[in-house]
């Protein structure tokens, strides 16, 4: 779903560094499906919307759906125009999940933790009204 919303949100350009959202985590990504189904979004003849957003991929080693998963992956840009970092990646050693269980999880939500933080201090020092 996020990236449904974020390819009808961001489009034609890339999100606003001061919008309400600014980046995306997509957590043991599949099969899309829907990809078919919004041809306006996703074109059938290969040529793909690139996101221009930063975003945050994680997937399972053992996952059966990590191919998939690394398709979708592919949807969002690797880098910006200045070739500063989009796109990163976690692998844990479980399967499709979004958190490998016990404490194999604990490395898992370090890095989204820090991913997010990394997205906080991106963030303008001065508040832009966010349009609504």
């Amino acid at each position: 779903m996020a990236t449904i919303v974020c390819s009808h949100l961001w489009k034609d350009s890339p999100p606003p560094v001061s919008g309400p959202l600014r980046f995306a985590v997509l957590m043991c990504g599949t099969q899309f499906g829907w990809a078919a189904q919004l041809p306006h979004l996703f074109p059938v003849d290969g040529s793909s919307t690139v996101l221009k957003a930063p975003s945050l991929h994680v997937h399972g080693d053992i996952d059966p759906f990590k191919p998939t998963s690394q398709v979708l992956a592919r949807l969002w840009a690797a880098v910006d125009e200045e070739g500063a970092a989009l796109q990163r990646t976690v692998c844990h050693p479980s399967g499709h999940r979004p958190l490998p269980p016990g404490r194999d999880a604990s490395a898992t939500v370090q890095a989204v933790k820090h991913f997010f933080i990394e997205q906080r201090r991106m963030q303008p020092t001065e508040q832009q009204p966010v349009d609504s």
